[in-house]
C-alpha cells in the first residue's frame, strides 16, 4: 500500500493518518528517492510520540523489498528544514539494551541545522553506526562525551555539511544535557563532531550550545562510564515529528 505526494510528514492531519496506519498495519516508511536513489526511513508510535527513524538504503535493510503489507509514504522531505525540533540518538553497549536519548535544538543555528540532517540522513551522511569516541574531563565538572565522526569513527573525521557553523548565535553554559558543536576550525575537517555535557560545571561558559538533552540525559552519563568508550554506539537516530 503507497500513499503518494507527501511534502513534508508534519501536518496534523497527517500525523492522525500516519498513527492510524500503524495502528491497523504496524509497518509504515517513509520514502525518499533523490536523483535516482531511494531510501526508506521507518515511521513508530512509541510512548504516545511518533518517531521518523534515519534513512536507510535498501541494501543496508535487506536485499528483499520492505515488509509485506508495509505502507509507504512518499516524500519530498523527511524532517522540517531547521530548528526549533526534537531529535533522538539511541545509545546501546555491550551489556545494555539500546535506550533513546531526546535533544531538543533551539533555536536555529547552522550547526542545529546540520545535526538534524545528519540524524535523519537526508544528505546521505548520518550518526547511524557511529560510535562516541572521547569522554573529556573524565569524572569531573564539565565531563563530556564527544561522538559524530561519521567518517572515521574515531575522532579524525566527520566533515561539516554546512558551511559557516561558527556565524550562529549559540548559547554559552556547561550544564549537564548541554548539546554543543566538537570543533569550530573547519581546517581540521571534524564539522559534523558533536558533544554532550553530562556533569555541571557552573560558572563555565562553554560556547556553541545548539541543543538540550530532554529525555534519557542518565543514559549518556552511563555511557561516559563504559569502557572502552568506542563501544557506545549510536544504533539509530532520527527526529520527533509530532
Amino acid at each position: 500500500m503507497a500513499v503518494s505526494d507527501v511534502n513534508i510528514i508534519h501536518p496534523p492531519l497527517l500525523l492522525s493518518i500516519v498513527k492510524r496506519l500503524i495502528s491497523q498495519r504496524g509497518l509504515v516508511f517513509a520514502v525518499h528517492t533523490t536523483e535516482g536513489r531511494s531510501r526508506h526511513a521507518r515511521i513508530s508510535f512509541e510512548d504516545e510520540r511518533l518517531y521518523l527513524h534515519c534513512l536507510l538504503d535498501q541494501r543496508r535493510q535487506t536485499r528483499r523489498s520492505l515488509p509485506r503489507g508495509a505502507v509507504t509514504l512518499q516524500v519530498d522531505e523527511v524532517a522540517a528544514a531547521a530548528p526549533p525540533c526534537q531529535v533522538f540518538l539511541l545509545l546501546g553497549w555491550p551489556g545494555s539494551a539500546p535506550r533513546r536519548v531526546l535533544i531538543c535544538l533551539s533555536p536555529d543555528t547552522p550547526y542545529g541545522r546540520q545535526f538534524l540532517l545528519l540524524c535523519t540522513g537526508q544528505r546521505g551522511p548520518c550518526y547511524n553506526g557511529t560510535k562516541l569516541f572521547m569522554v573529556m574531563e573524565e569524572g569531573e565538572p564539565g565531563e563530556s562525551v564527544w561522538g559524530g565522526d561519521y567518517e572515521e569513527n574515531n575522532g579524525a573525521g566527520g566533515a561539516a555539511l554546512l558551511p559557516d557553523l561558527d556565524k550562529g548565535e549559540y548559547g554559552k553554559s556547561c550544564m549537564a544535557g548541554d548539546v554543543g558543536l566538537g570543533w569550530y576550525d573547519p581546517a581540521l575537517g571534524c564539522g559534523a563532531q558533536f558533544l554532550i555535557i553530562t556533569k555541571d560545571q557552573p560558572g563555565r561558559s562553554l560556547p556553541g550550545v545548539f541543543g538540550k538533552v530532554v529525555g534519557g540525559l542518565e543514559v549518556v552519563a552511563e555511557a561516559a562510564g563504559h569502557r572502552p568508550i568506542t563501544e557506545v554506539t549510536v544504533v539509530d537516530c532520527g527526529v520527533v515529528v509530532d
